[in-house]
């Protein structure tokens, strides 16, 4: 499982994604492998209506694998959120 470590590391180094989500819908988590993360494109909640409220480039991180897609209940302990001024942060703006 990847640590706190893990993520403050990968944020010094200036975390990036390819991989993007568009939370207006309130989609369900992906299916994720430990170390996947996904930048949010638009504003909302991931995992259901009952998940996480995200805003634009929040960062949703596979903490754990996810061999399936599911909502907050199901796979949320998975994920961990960073917020898009955590990762401005680290990335000096």
């Amino acid at each position: 499982m990847k640590t706190a470590k893990n993520i403050f590391t990968e944020l010094k180094a200036g975390m990036t994604t390819t991989q993007t989500i568009n939370a207006s819908s309130n989609p369900d988590y992906p299916v994720g492998l430990e170390g996947d993360k996904y930048k949010i494109t638009v504003p909302g909640k991931v995992g259901g209506l009952n998940g996480k409220t995200v805003n634009q480039n929040d960062i949703i991180y596979c903490t754990e694998n996810s061999p399936l897609p599911g909502n907050e209940a199901i796979v949320g302990k998975n994920w961990a959120l960073i917020p898009a001024k955590a990762v401005e942060f680290f990335n000096g703006k």
